[in-house]
Parts: C-alpha cells; sequence; structure tokens
C-alpha cells in the first residue's frame, strides 16, 4: 500500500501535523484539495494550523472545530494580493465549500458535517 504523501508534490506531513503533540491526524481529501490550490496558483502557500488533537489549547477552547477531524487547515495570507489570489483561486474552481477569512490567514476545510456553501469573517 503506498502513501497517499508519495503524490504530494507541494507539502510535507510536518506542515499539517498537530502543533502541540506533532501527531499527524490530516484526512488525505484535504490535503489533495491543497495540492489543487497550490498547483492553481502556482506560489508557496505555508501553513499555519493542520490537524489539531483533543488537548491542543484551540480544541479546548474549540471543541467543534474541523481542525480535530484532521478536515481544516489555515492558510498564511501576509499581503492583500495573496488573500485576493487565493480566495480567487478557490471559487474560480470551487475548490472548498466552507472558507474563513481572517486578516493573517484563510481556513478551508471539507467537513460534510458541517454547512456547506459557507464564508465567514473572523
Amino acid at each position: 500500500m503506498t502513501d497517499f504523501w508519495d503524490s504530494i508534490e507541494h507539502f510535507d506531513r510536518r506542515e499539517f501535523t498537530c502543533h502541540h503533540c506533532g501527531k499527524d491526524g490530516i484526512k488525505q481529501g484535504l490535503v489533495e484539495t491543497m495540492e489543487i490550490l497550490r498547483c492553481r496558483l502556482n506560489t508557496p502557500l505555508r501553513i499555519t494550523s493542520g490537524y489539531r488533537c483533543e488537548h491542543h489549547p484551540e480544541s479546548l477552547s474549540k471543541p467543534t472545530s474541523s481542525h480535530i477531524k484532521g478536515l481544516a487547515c489555515d492558510i498564511a495570507v501576509p499581503t492583500s494580493r495573496l488573500r485576493f489570489k487565493v480566495l480567487d483561486a478557490i471559487f474560480d474552481r470551487q475548490l472548498f465549500d466552507r472558507v474563513g477569512i481572517a486578516k493573517t490567514f484563510i481556513h478551508v476545510d471539507i467537513d460534510e458535517d458541517k454547512t456547506q456553501m459557507v464564508t465567514w469573517v473572523y
């Protein structure tokens, strides 16, 4: 059985691991969609948060977070230009149906247990 990470060119498993404990719980579908986004943009993307274990401080304060299920990640967007390009690519290709927009990051997730076709701000 091959590891799906073998087909991921632009990201490393460690980028998506829990910052609290180092556990890898990210789901394949999320990473594959992030790879499509990265290829579409043709520019590096930095993941600021991926999987979060149940003991991660953010998980304790947000126990229904899709990060806990390995279905979400946050993408650093240090400039308004990169924020625009990321959002344009997401919506143009319909890559994610759940998008949160903050000043310094964009949250994306593939959590089908939550309301779809939504965008929110932090």
